[in-house]
Order: structure tokens, then sequence, then C-alpha cells
């Protein structure tokens, strides 16, 4: 009898969208070689989250199930008896490619670049990897359908640091915040190219106060405080995605194809291989006639 051959993603202790990576790359390979993935380890120990007093915990084993992976014992005898072979290491395409029987072939996350390095992976595999994420996110996270388009605001904050002044936002570097004022110019200026006032959901991990200048825009909401994995999964639902510069927005942009509007120099990686869906824009007047044309199409505007 042929030995199973077998994947492993082994996620680390990072934030969702960096998490992810190393998960999303198991399951494309899996698909395309026919192996058996074994179940993700979500449960980490986080203190940073606590210690900064975040909204949300990363408690990220509460999240998914892992139905539909090899788990338990058998999990736990192929990682401690099989061969491994790491997916990141010089010379692994050979095994990537025909793995020996019985092998488990290991992908990790990056601490450094991690998008840059592995993301153009799972170009292509947007829907495949949408429909496996919803399958293993457990109902009570899963959003519901909207009922309308609507225009998506991720706002990163938390760990990210706020620099000096706006010229403190470098090509390159995401760990900023960007301006507030920047996603309401932002949406503003859409609203007026689609010539609609298409409702606005902002997700965020700040306080009301820090979002002022967006709530306070006509027909533009926060969603209740809810896990992560739900907020990433309704981004995938909207029409335009208006971006911070953190693997989050990138993630949700990719799930569900969505348009997006980043800060020059702040989109990580490109979420689409289309270069059409996605701009850079620092000032409203720099929003493209012809991206604003298919946010018409795309938002449903008559």
């Amino acid at each position: 009898m042929k030995q199973a051959v077998y994947g492993h993603a082994d996620v680390g202790r990072f934030g969702l969208g960096h998490s992810l990576l190393a998960w999303a790359r198991c399951v494309v390979w899996c698909h395309r070689s026919g192996a058996t993935m074994l179940a993700p380890r979500w449960l980490r120990l986080r203190v940073g989250p606590y210690l900064r007093r975040e909204r949300d915990k990363r408690n990220y084993f509460l999240l998914f199930s892992g139905q539909g992976y090899v788990g338990g014992p058998r999990r736990a005898w192929c990682l401690w008896r099989r061969p491994r072979v790491d997916a990141e290491a010089p010379g692994s395409a050979a095994a990537l490619a025909t793995p020996p029987p019985g092998t488990v072939v290991v992908f990790h996350n990056a601490l450094a670049d991690n998008e840059r390095k592995h993301f153009h992976e799972v170009y292509g595999h947007a829907a495949l990897l949408h429909r496996e994420l919803t399958r293993i996110t457990r109902p009570a996270y899963r959003p519901a359908a909207p009922a309308r388009p609507f225009i998506a605001v991720h706002v990163r904050m938390g760990d990210f640091a706020a620099p000096a002044d706006v010229g403190g936002i470098r090509p390159g570097v995401h760990n900023v915040r960007l301006p507030v004022e920047w996603y309401a110019q932002m949406l503003v200026a859409v609203r007026q190219g689609v010539g609609a006032e298409v409702e606005a959901v902002v997700f965020s991990d700040g306080d009301d106060a820090a979002l002022a200048p967006l709530l306070q825009l006509p027909a533009t909401r926060r969603p209740p405080q809810r896990p992560s994995i739900t907020d990433m999964l309704s981004i995938a639902q909207a029409g335009l995605l208006i971006s911070s510069g953190s693997g989050f927005s990138l993630w949700g942009a990719f799930l569900g194809e969505v348009p997006r509007i980043c800060y020059p120099g702040q989109s990580v990686v490109p979420a689409h291989l289309d270069a059409t869906m996605e701009v850079e824009c620092a000032r409203a007047v720099e929003l493209p006639p012809a991206f604003v044309a298919r946010l018409q199409l795309r938002l449903r505007v008559a």
C-alpha cells in the first residue's frame, strides 16, 4: 500500500494576516499535489496583545476548526515519525514536485518580508482559499451576506507606530499608521466619483475617538467588536477596500478579489494579478477616472 504524503503549515505566533500565508501555501500545494493536510496548530501563546491592551487577543484556536484535516494522534505521529521536507529549504523544489511517499512537507512563515517572499505562491487561488478559509472558520464567526454593496475601510492601529508626520510614511515600511484623515478623504472622493453615498463600514482596532474623522461622515459605521476572522471575511465581501498598509488588508482584498486603494508604498505586495484592480493615491485628486468607473459597476451605482 502506497504511503500518503502530507502537508503541514507551521503558522507561528504572528498576527492573522501573517499567519495565514503558510496555511494558504500549504492548502494550494496539497490541492495541486493531492497530499493530505495536517491540522495547523493555532493554539499559540501571545502575550503582546494583552500587554498592549489590543481589542483582538489573537486567540485564533477559538476561531478555526480542524475538520477536514488530519489531527489528534495521527497528526502527532506523522510529525514525530515521518521524514520532513522544509518547503523553504534550498533544493526543496524536487521534493515539492514529487515528494517521496510518507514525507511531511512543512510550510513556515518568514519572520520578515513574508509576503514578498511567498505571496506569489497563492496568486490565482483566491476562490479556493476563500472557500477553505470560510469552511474552517467556525459558523458563529462567519459574517452574514451583505444586504447591499458597501465600501470597506480598514484602519490599522494597534501595534503600528504613529509617524511624526506624513513624511515619516516611507515605501517599504508597513508598520506605521496612516492618517485617519487620508481614509476619510479617499472615501469622500470615491463617493463623489461614483455619484452615490455608498455605505462605508470601518474595520479597525482603534477606538471611536481616534476614528472620528471617518465615523462622522454620513452613511459610515463600524460593526460591533468581533473576532478578526469575521472582519477579514467581511472585507472580502466589499465592493471596494480603502486599505491600510497591513497584511490583514491584503488578505481581505485578495480573498474577495476586491479592488483597493492604498497609500503610496503601502500595498505590501499586489493583492491581484490584474494591476487595474489597485491604485496608490496620496490625495483624492489622484484617483484615476478608469478606476472610479470600475467602482461604479462594482458598487452597482446607476
